[in-house]
């Protein structure tokens, strides 16, 4: 989780290492040049995904959103990387009031792996909730019978506990 100018960095000094190790005609300027590729790698395999997350979990949603924009190959992450960077794109642009492109997002991320149940219960809980507010209740229930069947925290549970009862209760008054 080391910041983008800061992998810039390193992946310059290990280049310009590389480079002059070269020259001067030393066997240690493919362990440098290894170095930068291995930094450039992960810069693009990695990206600064987990660092907008821990902004989307500090509500710093300028912040996250700035992070993710340097992201310009999602589809280059791992698995779990394009889950958290799902998750906090469709935070952010929930923050931003932008509710289709929230949805979007937290659709997507259920298509990849989550690195624990907690989290995935989270989206399913907050796919729900916009769902619930447009009125798509038995599909907000199906979420929420999902994300009930998962490990999740107290808060979690209590919020997918609360919209159930919201749901039921406006199902029997129709």
């Amino acid at each position: 989780m080391v910041p983008p100018y800061v992998r810039q960095l390193m992946f310059m000094i290990a280049i310009t290492i590389g480079i002059s190790l070269f020259f001067a005609g030393n066997a240690y300027a493919s362990v440098a040049i290894g170095l930068a590729a291995m930094i450039a790698y992960g810069h693009f395999r990695f990206g600064s995904v987990m660092l907008a997350f821990r902004a989307v979990q500090a509500e710093r949603y300028d912040r996250a959103e700035r992070l993710l924009k340097r992201v310009r190959f999602p589809n280059l992450l791992t698995m779990g990387q394009r889950f958290y960077f799902e998750l906090a794109s469709g935070a952010v642009a929930g923050y931003r009031d932008q509710l289709d492109v929230e949805e979007e997002h937290y659709r997507i991320a259920l298509t990849f792996s989550a690195n624990n149940e907690r989290d995935r219960s989270v989206v399913e809980l907050e796919l729900a909730e916009l769902l619930a507010e447009r009125g798509a209740n038995a599909e907000a229930l199906e979420f929420l019978e999902l994300a009930r069947d998962r490990q999740c925290t107290p808060s979690v549970m209590k919020g997918i506990e609360e919209l159930t009862v919201s749901l039921n209760a406006t199902d029997n008054q129709s």
